[in-house]
């Protein structure tokens, strides 16, 4: 398996991987590849590869404050339970180090159990719940 930046020829893949009800927007509409697009930076869009196949996937951004943000993180479910998460988040988080980057924040569904045991293990704060609130402009 590889780890490595996310280029446009994997976006329709990754827009299955993010197809998840709890990764919609707040319109309730899926992540399209035009979207995640946005996101291609060669840094913080990696995905997890094996013989062409894309298993997984995770992006973010940098916050000017000296952060980054993660805004998903997502596995086929097929491939849950492998390692693929925690090698797609180590590359992540290297990345930030070496950008000098000083903390992460992120988003992810608290309502499931096996996400917020999965950032536990990897010494993530559970902070307070929030809602989330949007308006479309």
């Amino acid at each position: 398996m590889n780890i490595r930046p996310s280029t446009k020829v994997d976006l329709e893949q990754c827009e299955n991987i993010f197809n998840l009800p709890e990764l919609a927007d707040v319109s309730g509409d899926k992540l399209s590849a035009g979207y995640l697009e946005g996101f291609l930076d060669g840094k913080y869009f990696l995905v997890a590869e094996k013989d062409n196949k894309i298993l997984g996937a995770i992006y973010g951004e940098p916050i000017r404050t000296g952060g980054i943000m993660i805004w998903s993180l997502a596995i086929l479910n097929d491939y849950k339970g492998k390692g693929i998460g925690h090698k797609l988040l180590e590359k992540f988080e290297k990345n930030a180090v070496d950008d000098n980057k000083k903390w992460i924040i992120l988003h992810a569904p608290a309502e499931s159990d096996a996400v917020v045991d999965f950032y536990k293990k990897h010494h993530y704060d559970i902070g307070n719940k929030f809602i989330e609130c949007a308006k479309d402009l």
